[in-house]
């Protein structure tokens, strides 16, 4: 088939399964969205039709071309209509694709699959083969739509029972074999409806669209939208490749971070600090502002055509060998370093993965973040007060403003009830703590406490500005504080806020979906923050232990105990003529509506100095805000109450505010009014936990209770400004409580009655007889996660810090609760093995290692990832610890914690572990062994009698730690497997080079390198000779030194005295290597490192693209 006329840019694809074209309303549906959508490409599954029919269609919606496969019996059938423009090309076809190439004018060449997934649950991996032979079939770019007939997790599914999940962890598997990412779809969840209407509903996604990472790269803005049709249960699906439309706007100042690699930064910031000398703080920042803006357009960012001029210049010369050209060629090399460093600044500023450190270069992984980050930014539509939609620029920016001026109005708050309940918590020693001279060290400690990459305020500079110039300006930073906070008030620019809108959903459509983020001028968020860091040390006596946010010592994990004790307890609950409630409730807004003045009557009423409470409304009430919406600043909007989400003051501020209610419910607890509730006879009362914003609220189940529960919450928001989002409030009720008395009661309260199935501070209320299923949504999270297309660009060094940083992170918390299932820990190591592994385009690399070899410690031979299996034990053990340790805790009370030895009396002498170490000898006769004798001799004595304390022998202060139960627990099974730990491992990751370096000699050391001799060894059909010198065959001793053209490169690196001394006396590149960072300086290891890296480097090069260097060259670039 020949090659139709092409297409300039946009691109739209509208997939739909039609069940069937025959029916009246299926060609009004289709021709509907035809016409409204305009796709360029239509596909069209479960047609039903013949070639005959479609060709009728065709005409009907004026489409140039067709291609249809013809139905078979009752079932099938498939269509694809295109316009000339697409220029479309048929590869081939099936009963269940159809597989295109599309040439588009300004992205290139590239392939599309229309698929329709085998329906039939026995045929799934006949289905998933399917794909992996799609995915072989071309090395181009590929995008894959339509019906898969297949779920990718249990939120993909919304009904009674769960998908299972051998389905979806198969679906997940040809995903990622395929190097393929799910494009987010914006609007409804779910693509396929059965029994709508009826309480045995279904919806499932069924429909979808994906694509490779190098597809995505070309259409980094694409969109999947799920639109409506009557006709079919299925929805249709369109994918919009659309490029970014942008108006023109004037650019803000933001300080960028790559200037700081630039040799003249130093010069101008000085110059321009200094050229106002009697000047203010902040008008000697807007000073260094204008100039930094003039001088940074000088500074060219256009990386790519910089690193390419550096590299054609550099070809030219590699080959000459007179010292002009020698010394010039470095000179181009550094600076083509250069260049790619302020790229990866340029990006990671952007990026805002702060979990990744610098070294090895992520450009592309922070490119593609960046990108998505835009993407996620720009809000297209937005619905008004009069529930109309606006799409245009200006009406945005109405719509945005008249939000902001209506969310953040005073409103006259009836504060005295409650503020009459508050008593007075803080010491004269605490003022004084608090309002003592700030020092300079304070500041400073303030300011290096936030990452550098921040985002800036209106002023344009983030951290990384002022700490790299804090010898400059930290003086007069210090000077200026100290007037501020003397004289009460700031300049009137320090407290200028941008607002910045972060989604909350998906698809948001009105202001209430988007969650204000301030972003704060840096120079006030270290008044703010040095002022947070003193208010931290008095919280813990202002703070009730109901509330678990922000105070030191307390914890989430707290509160989450409790709660789900709780919700157990009233499940069990079945007799008793008494019922119990839990009532969890959603506060709208909460920080934006807190009332100022009720704010500073609880301050006041606390005890809080004048002096400390002017300093804190200082800073919550001088503010002026700036929404930024799209690429404009709507504003100035002048508050009248609310707490900034950005403000390091915020949170501590919010607590104490909440202290309120936790007065009116302990109030009512005391007069009789509510009675809380006890799990148990002999158990603590619980009558609400807090964390910040999150409230959950225990009482009888009666009228009278609910009731005045529900006044009190009221009474609260009249007094705080909060407000109580009845709708997305949530009630539980014992089991010993009638149907009936449950609906009266959740229609007295207005809130909707739920069965223990919700979630509380992001953990499963109740957790059912399968674990499994109810934990299940773990491995979604982290295969989610890991299928992010931009992940796939990071390097080998990326990929650790992703998986240790980010990826072990996410099942972090519910193990510090609840021991996971091994089968659920085995597939999360699965899949974490399989990502650090995979590579390549299929991203379907060989597994070298098994996930315990990589989890062992660095200093063992392994990488130091975590092994989940005793993590999760180290996690749980530390809540048995602070139970013991801390028995007047609350969460500890509620569950009983045993006693810790005290004064003698209730220990069992014989059984106790009194001597310190890992024997613990039972003591009948100490004078006959030497080492129990010194043991008991070296125990201090007291001077007076005290009451014993719990000690952890595994750290010095006698605290447990997860990190040292985690090392315990791995040091006990490396004896119990009988494994020998080799401890030279430890002296590689000490040399000083670059990560990825250091990686790859772990992978020689550890007998990973894919090598020729290794490759056919794991039966990969390959040659095995050197692909350098193709004389003998290529293993790790021939690729480092037995290569003449590696020997070449130590010899011209300068380090042949280094490496042929270990050559005489081992063939084994293990024992050289691990010897060279043992005995050679860091420094000198480290070269060896980065030469070996640069020899791998160029045998890939020249296996891959045909490219080799010199030995010199080499060398060279590896200075």
């Amino acid at each position: 088939m020949s090659w139709q006329p092409g297409l300039p840019g946009l691109m739209i694809i509208l997939s739909w399964n039609c069940r069937g074209l025959s029916t009246p309303n299926a060609i009004p549906n289709l021709r509907r969205l035809a016409q409204k959508h305009r796709p360029d490409v239509l596909f069209l599954s479960e047609t039903l039709s013949t070639s005959q029919q479609l060709e009728r269609i065709r005409v009907l919606l004026k489409y140039d071309s067709c291609l249809s496969i013809d139905v078979e019996g009752r079932s099938g059938g498939l269509a694809v209509l295109w316009n000339d423009k697409s220029k479309c090309k048929i590869i081939n076809y099936s009963r269940n694709f159809i597989n295109l190439e599309v040439d588009n004018s300004q992205k290139g060449v590239w392939r599309m699959t229309c698929y329709y997934g085998l329906p039939e649950r026995g045929r799934r991996r006949q289905a998933w083969d399917m794909l992996r032979e799609l995915r072989d079939m071309s090395s181009l770019p590929w995008c894959i739509i339509g019906d898969f007939n297949d779920l990718l997790s249990q939120e993909d599914k919304l009904g009674s029972h769960p998908h299972p999940n051998w389905l979806c962890t198969g679906f997940r598997n040809v995903v990622s074999d395929c190097d393929l990412t799910d494009i987010q779809l914006e609007g409804h969840r779910f693509t396929w409806i059965k029994s709508r209407g009826t309480p045995h509903v279904i919806e499932e996604r069924l429909d979808r669209a994906m694509a490779t990472s190098d597809w995505l790269a070309l259409f980094p803005e694409v969109k999947l939208i799920n639109l409506l049709a009557t006709h079919s249960d299925h929805s249709p699906i369109l994918l919009q490749c659309e490029p970014v439309t942008r108006t023109n706007f004037k650019h803000a100042f933001k300080f960028e971070n790559l200037w700081l690699k630039e040799d003249d930064i130093d010069d101008v910031v000085g110059m321009a600090w200094e050229r106002e000398m009697s000047a203010e703080v902040v008008e000697k920042i807007g000073v260094c502002a204008d100039e930094l803006q003039r001088w940074g357009r000088r500074k060219r960012m256009r990386f790519k055509e910089e690193v390419e001029t550096c590299s054609e210049e550099m070809e030219k010369l590699r080959s000459r060998t007179d010292q002009e050209s020698i010394m010039r060629f470095q000179e181009l090399y550094h600076n083509h370093a250069k260049i790619l460093v302020q790229e990866e600044a340029y990006w990671r500023q952007r990026a805002k993965m702060h979990w990744l450190k610098e070294g090895d270069l992520n450009t592309k992984f922070f490119h593609m973040s960046a990108k998505a980050r835009s993407k996620v930014k720009k809000i297209e539509k937005l619905v008004n007060e009069e529930n109309v939609v606006i799409t245009n620029q200006e009406g945005l920016c109405e719509v945005a403003k008249n939000y902001f001026d209506s969310l953040f109005k005073f409103s006259e708050g009836n504060h005295e009830p409650v503020l009459s309940l508050i008593h007075p918590r803080v010491t004269l020693e605490d003022n004084q703590r608090l309002t003592t001279p700030i020092l300079k060290e304070e500041i400073h400690a303030a300011l290096m406490q936030m990452h550098p990459d921040k985002s800036p305020g209106p002023d344009g500079f983030n951290p990384a500005f002022y700490q790299h110039f804090w010898q400059l300006c930290g003086d007069e930073i210090f000077d200026a504080v100290k007037v501020w906070l003397e004289r009460g008030y700031f300049p009137s620019s320090l407290n200028e806020t941008n607002i910045c809108l972060i989604p909350k959903c998906d698809s948001p459509n009105s202001m209430k979906e988007f969650r204000p983020i301030a972003l704060c001028n840096v120079l006030y968020k270290i008044v703010s923050k040095m002022l947070a860091n003193r208010l931290k040390l008095c919280l813990d006596k202002c703070i009730s232990e109901e509330q678990s946010a922000f105070v030191e010592g307390r914890s989430i994990t707290d509160n989450a105990l409790i709660a789900m004790e709780v919700i157990h307890a009233l499940k069990r609950k079945t007799k008793g003529m008494k019922g119990e409630l839990a009532l969890k409730i959603d506060i709208s807004k909460a920080y934006d509506k807190v009332d100022w003045g009720f704010l500073k009557g609880m301050l006041l009423r606390m005890g809080f100095s004048n002096k400390w409470i002017q300093w804190m409304m200082m800073c919550v009430s001088s503010v002026n805000y700036s929404v930024l919406m799209n690429f404009d600043k709507v504003g100035p909007i002048h508050p009248g109450r609310g707490l900034r989400q950005g403000d390091p003051l915020s949170p501590y501020l919010f607590i104490l505010a909440t202290e309120g209610l936790t007065a009116l419910i302990k109030h009512s607890l005391e007069r009789g009014e509510i009675h809380g509730v006890k799990i148990c006879r002999g158990a603590p009362v619980v009558s609400h936990l807090l964390f910040a914003d999150d409230c959950f609220l225990f009482c009888r189940a009666n009228i009278a209770e609910a009731t005045h529960m529900m006044s009190l919450l009221d009474v609260y928001g009249a007094a705080s400004g909060q407000e109580i989002n009845l709708s997305k409030s949530e009630v539980y009720f014992s089991r010993n409580l009638s149907k009936a008395a449950q609906e009266d009661l959740s229609g007295i309260m207005g809130v909707k009655h739920v069965m223990g199935t919700g979630t509380y501070l992001g953990l499963p209320s109740m957790v059912g007889r399968s674990k499994k299923a109810t934990f299940g949504y773990i491995k979604d999270r982290m295969w989610r996660k890991i299928n992010s297309w931009r992940g796939r660009a990071l390097s080998k060094a990326g990929k650790d810090v992703m998986i240790k940083s980010v990826l072990q992170a996410i099942p972090s918390y519910i193990m510090s609760i609840f021991l996971i299932p091994d089968s659920i820990i085995n597939d999360i190591e699965r899949m974490l093995n399989s990502f650090w592994w995979g590579g390549g385009t299929n991203n379907k690399g060989i597994r070298w290692l098994a996930w315990d070899k990589l989890a062992r410690p660095k200093a063992d031979g392994g990488l130091g990832f975590r092994n989940f299996h005793a993590f999760n034990m180290a996690m749980v053990a530390k809540q048995a610890w602070n139970f013991m340790s801390k028995p007047n805790t609350l969460v500890a009370r509620i569950y009983k914690a045993r006693w810790k030895i005290g004064d003698g009396s209730r220990i069992n002498i014989m059984s106790e572990p009194w001597l310190r170490g890992e024997d613990n000898p039972w003591m009948q006769a100490p004078q006959n062994h030497t080492s129990v004798a010194e043991s008991i001799i070296r125990i201090p004595l007291l001077e007076e009698v005290t009451e014993d304390c719990l000690l952890w022998q595994f750290e010095n202060n006698g605290n447990y730690t997860v990190k040292s139960g985690y090392k315990t627990y791995l040091k006990n099974r490396a004896i119990e497997q009988n494994y020998t730990l080799e401890k030279e491992w430890g002296s590689l990751w000490r040399i000083k080079t670059a990560p990825k370096n250091k990686h790859l000699m772990w992978r020689v050391c550890r007998g990973v390198l894919p090598t020729r001799t290794r490759l056919r060894e794991r039966h990969v059909m390959c040659p095995s000779e050197c692909p350098i010198c193709e004389g003998s065959e290529e293993d790790d001793w021939h690729v480092f030194f037995g290569c003449r053209e590696s020997k070449s490169v130590w010899i011209e690196a300068g380090l042949r005295g280094v490496i042929e001394p270990r050559m005489q006396h081992t063939n084994n590149v293990k024992s050289i290597f691990l010897d060279i960072c043992r005995d050679e300086t860091p420094n000198v290891a480290g070269a060896v490192a980065t030469i070996a890296w640069c020899i791998w480097n160029n045998r890939n090069n020249w296996v891959w693209n045909g490219l080799k260097d010199t030995a010199k060259s080499i060398a060279m670039r590896a200075v």
